[in-house]
């Protein structure tokens, strides 16, 4: 469903809802990962490792997306767009991020409902702003339009194309290993607890407080017996932004053969893009740590994402 609305002959703005419900989606499991409240799982006994492969995944999107466009006129065009958007799902597909083992499982087999959350590409809110203006220099514009031909060939002709994008963090899955071989499942989020942390180098670039979370119930043998309040992919890396920009500079050569020079600047300022963070996983017994006692790392960023940094590329050719 779309609005559209036009501001006079150049400019229109343009707001949408896109919802999507998605069912019989791929799912690869770990049919062998250890049972909730045991220290065993199918197959275990004779060395066997089951991969379960069925299509009984189900998932929604649910998005606002919101545009305003204008149309080249007197050297300037330009396209600003904002989409806020919630994408949860059940399933571990074969090439899931949070990984084939995280649904946890009972003697019934794979419990998908205790595995709703957030999907691995769950990306709330994305950005973006391009533009390309003529700027206002040399024969023919607003300053220099009398200009002769020597030197309207060094301030006449550009171009800027710059392009901003804005998005929020990616999704990551949490966990806390199970005492003496049993489950691996998600903690429980203690209620008023200083969850947030500012990453730094005193803090190991940590993002959560891992003395935030506790262990779910146990049975009389140690085991988890259910996961805890934490749904799956519930926390977010860090935020990302990244100017890129292009400039052009139009040579007249003869008639419609054209020169163009250009220059682009991906990621202009350099701007990391963190990858998801490491050490996810929560020991057991994780007690807050005594004075002068290191604290345990926890969800810290370690790694930029590859080919994000600035480059650049400068381009010659004819048009004709």
């Amino acid at each position: 469903m779309s609005l559209e609305q036009a501001f006079g002959t150049r400019t229109s703005m343009t707001l949408a809802y896109v919802g999507t419900k998605s069912d019989h989606l791929f799912d690869s499991v770990n049919y062998s990962t250890t049972q909730l409240g045991t220290n065993v799982g199918f197959g275990q006994a004779s060395g066997q490792s089951i991969t379960l492969n069925e299509t009984n995944g189900t998932s929604k999107y649910n998005g606002l997306q919101a545009k305003v466009d204008r149309k080249l006129a007197e050297g300037l065009q330009f396209t600003a767009a904002y989409t806020w958007s919630h994408t949860t799902d059940n399933t571990i597909g074969p090439f899931s991020e949070t990984g084939a083992g995280s649904v946890p499982t009972t003697a019934q087999g794979p419990q998908f409902n205790l595995n709703r959350g957030d999907s691995d590409n769950d990306i709330r809110n994305v950005a973006t702003f391009a533009m390309l203006a003529e700027l206002p220099f040399g024969r023919g514009k607003m300053f220099g339009s009398h200009v002769n031909r020597a030197v309207n060939y060094f301030v006449g002709g550009w171009q800027i194309s710059p392009f901003l994008q804005l998005t929020s963090g990616s999704p990551y899955d949490i966990s806390i290993a199970g005492a003496g071989g049993g489950p691996s499942v998600r903690p429980n989020l203690v209620s008023g607890a200083n969850l947030y942390l500012r990453p730094s180098p005193a803090n190991n670039y940590d993002l959560l407080n891992p003395y935030a979370f506790s262990a779910p119930a146990t049975n009389a043998g140690g085991y988890y017996i259910a996961p805890g309040n934490v749904h799956k992919n519930q926390f977010h890396g860090s935020n990302y932004s990244n100017l890129s920009m292009s400039v052009f500079k139009d040579i007249p050569i003869y008639g419609r053969v054209v020169a163009q020079i250009r220059g682009q600047f991906y990621n202009l300022f350099n701007s990391p893009a963190f990858a998801p963070p490491s050490n996810t996983q929560l020991p057991t017994g994780l007690t807050t740590p005594t004075p002068g006692t290191a604290p345990y790392t926890f969800a810290n960023l370690n790694y930029v994402d590859y080919f994000s940094q600035r480059l650049t590329e400068v381009a010659f050719r004819i048009q004709f």
